[in-house]
């Protein structure tokens, strides 16, 4: 359920989150400070739903396990959760196809819980070896 792919500084002209939508960002702003368009840097997500009790899940999606930017709790309006796994590395630009995996996980793979918490813990913690199983095969000897 994609809402859309926006530029951090693009989120304050959406008026208000529909729930249940996903909300790709990349963490530039759209113009940089000399005035020129920005092509992006590194893509992000969120996404907020809405409870049959009322209560709002809301969670901030980023590869390298860091919290949002103040755009997007100023959009949402409320503090929102995030995941801190680190699950890409440094020298790889593989950032949108993270956001995209996470997406599917929590929104349509099918032994998801339902719970976006709980999906997104499990997401992440499928990567928990992933640093250590690349060193330890890079140095083989």
């Amino acid at each position: 359920p994609l809402h859309g792919v926006y530029f951090k500084s693009q989120l304050k002209d959406l008026g208000k989150i529909e729930y249940g939508k996903s909300y790709i960002i990349n963490l530039e702003s759209e113009v940089g400070e000399d005035g020129e368009p920005n092509i992006g840097s590194h893509f992000t997500c969120f996404q907020a739903n809405k409870l049959p009790t009322g209560k709002i899940q809301s969670l901030y999606f980023d590869s390298y396990g860091t919290k949002y930017p103040d755009e997007v709790e100023d959009f949402i309006g409320i503090p929102i959760g995030y995941t801190s796994a680190d699950v890409q590395s440094l020298v790889a630009d593989t950032c949108g196809y993270w956001v995209c995996a996470y997406l599917y996980f929590i929104n349509t793979f099918p032994q998801r819980t339902g719970d976006m918490y709980v999906d997104a813990d499990t997401f992440c913690n499928l990567f928990n070896d992933i640093n250590a199983l690349y060193i330890k095969n890079h140095f083989r000897s």
